[in-house]
């Protein structure tokens, strides 16, 4: 059986706080000698952390700036991640410097309001940091204070879905909305058989109010009664879904396909766009509407079509052709296509013939020329260059880290 990921990588931990226990976890100025394991990998775990979610603090700093306010990472040792190292040469009294996302000099007098807090979790559902926020000296009114919160709640959301995918890279991701209880969202892992291999905390403690614990390899289908069906295809975009329980229970939910390119191990920008966070976009989902219908049409004839391409990867495949098998001009297939799968009909084939090519160099020895033409590429050159366009190493490197880690 699976061991339950904890990081994105099997030689080296990517996530902060999810290395060992929470009490080995610390930041700068936490008093740890330098000999300590847990303080010579807090750096590259901590720029690691920023860096996934450079996105999203962003965004919020941009909004931070005009509320004169500062935000920090915090430990759940209660020590200071900060996320400018810079900070302590502002002054906050200078109305052109840029504050959000600074950790405010000490002994400003103006701090006088408690600071707002929110939650990051890992992959586990177990916290392991927290983005604070500390409010200025301008007078906050009660809506201000309800929109700050809001905001640094969606953040630190956001910031704990992105961890989730990026461990997840490898499985089906479901993100999931109960459409009676907008606040309610879930996030499940699953391998192609439809076994749970991850869940976040939310899903975790819904579980255990059914009467169930999380455990791998328990199926889907235990959780919801209908919806699921047949997972997206790798290479392909997210597929909406209406989930229903055993007990009647509606909740909306988006199924993102794996990473193409998730068994490098490697935390790089495809990387990081392919685990932008979906729980907070939930609630412009309207299953059941006329627009719902017409793209639940729309990947049913595109899902033809991509059984067409999986059976013909060796094959020349035309636009134009497929384009005619659900009687669409080849303009408007593209485009159709594209709104529908999330890539266009190109890119799609493109990268199912390298997910072939990634199942062939980690399961045989086959030469790379035989892989290439049984792949659908003309030559080992095309087939070299685009694989390691898509993936970030050449084919012969992947095969190596295949060999080495399985998963």
């Amino acid at each position: 059986m699976r061991t339950e990921q904890s990081d994105f990588s099997s030689s080296q931990p990517l996530a902060y706080g999810l290395d060992g226990p929470a009490d080995t976890v610390l930041a700068e100025g936490s008093g740890i000698s330098e000999s300590s394991g847990a303080a010579k990998r807090l750096p590259a775990a901590t720029e690691r952390l920023l860096s996934s979610a450079h996105e999203d603090l962003a965004r919020v700093g941009q909004i931070l700036r005009t509320q004169r306010c500062w935000a920090r990472l915090l430990g759940i040792d209660g020590s200071v991640i900060p996320l400018n190292r810079s900070a302590s040469s502002i002054d906050p009294s200078d109305s052109d410097t840029e504050v959000g996302l600074h950790e405010p000099c000490l002994g400003d007098s103006g701090l006088s309001r408690p600071a707002l807090t929110a939650p990051i979790y890992d992959a586990q559902g177990r916290l392991f940091a927290s983005l604070q926020v500390i409010q200025g000296a301008t007078d906050y009114s009660d809506s201000s204070q309800r929109l700050l919160r809001a905001l640094i709640e969606c953040t630190a959301r956001s910031i704990t879905e992105r961890w989730f995918r990026l461990a997840h890279g490898r499985e089906w991701i479901v993100a999931a909305m109960r459409r009676d209880s907008p606040g309610t969202y879930l996030l499940l892992a699953a391998d192609s058989g439809q076994k749970l291999l991850g869940a976040d905390r939310a899903a975790r403690q819904w579980l255990e109010r059914r009467g169930m614990r999380f455990e791998q390899c328990l199926a889907l289908s235990r959780l919801f009664q209908s919806g699921v069906g047949n997972l997206p295809p790798r290479g392909c975009g997210d597929a909406e879904v209406t989930l229903v329980t055993g007990s009647g229970e509606a909740w909306i939910g988006l199924v993102t396909p794996p990473d193409i390119g998730a068994t490098t191990s490697c935390l790089d920008q495809r990387a990081v766009l392919h685990a932008r966070p979906r729980v907070n976009s939930l609630t412009d989902l309207r299953p059941g509407s006329d627009g719902g219908r017409l793209r639940d049409r729309a990947r049913e004839a595109f899902g033809r079509v991509r059984e067409y391409v999986d059976a013909h990867l060796d094959s020349r495949l035309d636009v134009q052709a497929l384009a005619q098998m659900i009687g669409m001009s080849a303009s408007h297939f593209s485009r159709s296509f594209h709104k529908a799968v999330g890539v266009s009909p190109h890119m799609y084939v493109l990268q199912c013939r390298v997910i072939r090519a990634q199942e062939l160099l980690a399961t045989t020895q086959l030469p790379l020329a035989e892989i290439a033409l049984t792949s659908g590429f003309s030559d080992q050159s095309h087939f070299s260059r685009r694989f390691h366009e898509l993936i970030g190493v050449p084919p012969r490197k992947f095969r190596s880290l295949a060999g080495r880690n399985p998963r």
